[in-house]
């Protein structure tokens, strides 16, 4: 049996095959590849994955039969995505990438169904990713720009909005966001359990900012 304080579920055998078909959400870290593998395998039904572990010819095979719409993942680990996986990939509208992404040539591109997408800040940083995001993914309704800390870095243990937004100079879309990096599995449970993670708060802000500054009056 193997148990770990990020997981709600002890993964063992029994539980897998009780209650592996009734798994909509799935986070998967810090396991070793067999383990990761058999979990993946054992929930044909995940429509949420978190996968921050390696991606083995396996792990790529087993996820192309399933029916995601939200995935976090760093892209740049995945070498040949096969056919089945593209497939899998244009069907997703959350992406939380947790690598540098190429948004031109890199494997983001098959992402065709995007609606919210989030990238490390650095890479954000680079200009003109965001004309690039927002030309290539015309569904895209929330960019989270998203720093994860050390925990020394910030007293701070849950993820939060790190600065105010300038209707005159910023994209509503886009929302600069912090969240340590020990708590990524709680802040998905948050998001999981309450819409209170990333992807809920980010919404949140946008809705509020495009109250106030809305889209359609920026040049």
């Amino acid at each position: 049996m193997v148990k770990s304080k990020d997981y709600p579920i002890k993964w063992d055998h029994a539980n897998l095959e009780k209650f592996g078909h009734f798994v909509q959400n799935l986070f998967l870290r810090d396991s070793p590849p067999e383990l990761s593998l058999l979990c993946l395998s054992s929930c044909p039904n995940v429509t949420n994955l978190s996968c921050w572990v390696h991606i083995s010819q396996d792990m790529m095979d087993t996820m192309s039969h399933l029916h995601l719409t939200h995935l976090s993942i760093n892209l740049n680990v995945i070498q040949n995505p096969t056919p089945g996986l593209i497939k899998v990939f244009s069907r997703i509208t959350h992406l939380d990438c947790l690598g540098r992404v190429n948004v031109t040539l890199g494997h983001i591109i098959h992402f065709t169904s995007l609606t919210h997408v989030s990238i490390p800040w650095y890479n954000l940083m680079e200009r003109p990713i965001l004309p690039i995001l927002f030309g290539r993914f015309p569904k895209l309704e929330t960019v989270i720009s998203l720093r994860v800390s050390d925990s020394y870095e910030s007293h701070d243990q849950t993820v939060s909005i790190v600065e105010e937004f300038n209707p005159d100079l910023d994209d509503p879309r886009v929302v600069k966001m912090s969240l340590p990096f020990e708590n990524g599995v709680g802040d998905w449970l948050e998001d999981v359990k309450y819409g209170r993670g990333i992807w809920g708060l980010a919404g949140e802000a946008v809705t509020r900012r495009m109250q106030e500054s809305p889209l359609g009056l920026r040049g």
